[in-house]
């Protein structure tokens, strides 16, 4: 079973910034359009930049496991998993 749009993630290294801030941005990259995260507040919330909607805990959990465990197995294990879907497009 395919998704309708893969997602294609970049590691982390290449698209993860800290900002003046001290939040942290990550991009994951689909076939329409890029999606753009922010983690920022005490609570490590992370939201959307596209349509400024709150992402899922699970989505957030997942970040923490590849941003700061640098599991790309797991991280895309999971994602998969969350999305219902049989392909995950990574481009490294």
């Amino acid at each position: 079973m395919y998704m309708k749009n893969p997602i294609i993630f970049r590691p982390p290294e290449s698209v993860s910034r800290v900002n003046t801030n001290g939040s942290v941005s990550v991009v994951l990259f689909g076939q329409d359009a890029p999606r753009h995260y922010v983690l920022e507040g005490e609570d490590s919330t992370l939201y959307s930049l596209v349509n400024g909607e709150r992402a899922t805990s699970q989505i957030m959990e997942e970040f923490f496991l590849i941003h700061h465990e640098n599991s790309q197995v797991i991280f895309f294990r999971r994602l998969k998993k969350l999305l219902n879907s049989g392909v995950v497009v990574v481009d490294v």
